[in-house]
């Protein structure tokens, strides 16, 4: 009874001994596979992102798609179209040509996960450099510009892209899932503005200062934008009302106000470029919108 009870104890090691070594103890293997797979996840979500959503520099659309296919599923390929058919839009309506494009990928770790149904979210930052000709002093004058994009993919097992949500809206006028509740103001207020003038206790030096300081270490007091369309209406406000210019509270989704209080409690007219030039336009006199001749510093 001794040795048998013995020999079953030995073999109890043994077999514990093996599993361990071959990983096979349900917590281990549960671990390994949840690992691998978000490995998969967020190996397909990279490739899947550097592919071209078909600006011209990629070299079309239909060559961007069948890249796509194998990664992403019909729905999520029909999206890039639409962004594609927004950016070719978005190129005539402003009269010039996007004639490269470059993206810069970092993965958000603290936001992946593997979820319960087997599926892996993803979530990673974009940032797009562009050179456009915007064909005003003739043809192969060039500009750039850069904006930065959060994507929060979704991909199932096999490392498929099952969706891909995103907010550019203020780039491009297509509608996405993203962020949207940090792209629109909350509940509009209807109040109506005071008249105001463009150099009513303005200091362009102040302006520049303000720049200058925080152009690459983001300033707390503000919601930083970049993750949800772009940040350059938001900083610019930032810049003048740092010079001096009297904020102005008035309707959200108006034009006869320009405020920030919160990410959600501010006007249109302070993160979004086009609102912001119609109320500086309409409010601030007409220097504003002066030419690149006339353009100084502290300019908005």
């Amino acid at each position: 009874m001794r040795a048998t009870l013995k020999t079953k104890t030995r073999l109890m090691a043994l077999l514990l001994g093996l599993c361990l070594c071959l990983g096979l103890l349900p917590g281990s293997a549960l671990a390994e596979s949840g690992e691998a797979a978000q490995r998969l996840a967020e190996e397909r979500a990279l490739a899947y992102l550097r592919l071209p959503a078909g600006e011209p520099a990629a070299g079309g659309l239909r060559l961007a798609r069948a890249a796509a296919a194998p990664l992403a599923a019909e729905a999520v390929l029909d999206q890039r179209a639409e962004r594609a058919a927004a950016v070719r839009a978005a190129e005539e309506r402003l009269g010039l040509t996007i004639t490269s494009a470059e993206r810069e990928l970092t993965l958000l770790p603290t936001e992946n996960r593997v979820r319960a149904d087997g599926c892996c979210t993803v979530a990673v930052y974009v940032r797009t450099a562009c050179v456009y000709d915007d064909l005003r002093d003739g043809p192969g004058g060039e500009d750039r510009f850069a904006y930065g994009t959060l994507h929060r993919l979704t991909l199932n097992g096999a490392g498929v892209v099952l969706a891909d949500e995103y907010d550019e809206s203020d780039l491009y006028p297509v509608e996405s899932p993203g962020a949207a509740a940090l792209m629109a103001p909350s509940a509009p207020e209807d109040v109506t503005a005071g008249g105001y003038t463009y150099y009513d206790a303005y200091d362009p030096a102040a302006a520049v200062a303000y720049a200058e300081r925080y152009w690459s270490d983001y300033n707390p007091d503000y919601y930083n934008f970049n993750s949800v369309g772009g940040d350059c209406a938001n900083f610019t406000s930032q810049c003048i009302s740092a010079g001096g210019m009297s904020q102005v509270k008035g309707r959200q989704y108006g034009t006869d106000g320009w405020f920030y209080v919160t990410a959600t409690d501010r006007s249109a007219t302070w993160t979004g470029a086009r609102q912001l030039r119609d109320w500086m336009a309409a409010h601030r006199g007409p220097k504003v919108t002066a030419s690149d001749s006339s353009v100084y510093a502290g300019s908005p």
